[in-house]
């Protein structure tokens, strides 16, 4: 096993190199830097290609994100009722059925979305100058914000919420003029 290094051998060598780097500017300077006056070409920032049947959009589709430069990106959900965190069912270990009360079960912490005011969001994200917003449609947990017809289903349209959360969130959205963004997570 080594000896440790002292505080003075420490400070002994970042004065070093410090002197080294005043004394001799080109030491500090890459060698591409020295001798090309103009700056490296940059790789483009995105590759369209197909992965499972599924394009990426092109460069010129997704030009207005790029000059959006900010959205504001909406984590609610079945979690926002105990308010734990969005890994509230993960992190604690909640089983699936006990996670589920939080949205059937008339509790302090029941997902109701008796406060919920889209607009209100889409609001706050025109007037911090935001061009989009994205709302998780459905997070790692399985709840989906919008009505579904499949039999396994966890979502906003059964009992007792029977809504759609995702048609308010769109309506509200547009209406402020401002993109609509959606994430969906499978489970």
């Amino acid at each position: 096993m080594s000896e440790p290094i002292s505080r003075r051998t420490v400070l002994t060598g970042v004065a070093a190199m410090t002197v080294a780097a005043a004394v001799s500017p080109t030491l500090a300077t890459p060698a591409h830097a020295a001798s090309s006056p103009q700056p490296l070409p940059l790789l483009p920032l995105r590759v369209p290609k197909s992965d499972m049947g599924i394009e990426q959009q092109s460069d010129e589709k997704i030009q207005w994100l790029q000059d959006a430069k900010l959205g504001m990106f909406i984590h609610w959900g079945v979690y926002s009722g105990p308010a734990r965190g969005e890994w509230y069912m993960e992190n604690s270990a909640v089983t699936p059925e006990s996670y589920r009360k939080y949205f059937t079960d008339a509790t302090s912490e029941q997902f109701t979305a008796s406060a919920y005011k889209p607009a209100d969001w889409a609001q706050l994200a025109k007037d911090m100058g935001a061009r989009y917003t994205v709302l998780t449609t459905r997070h790692h947990e399985g709840f989906a914000l919008w009505p579904s017809t499949h039999p396994n289903a966890f979502h906003a349209g059964q009992a007792p919420m029977r809504r759609d959360l995702i048609d308010e969130y769109v309506t509200a959205v547009r209406g402020a003029g401002l993109r609509v963004g959606l994430y969906y997570s499978p489970l």
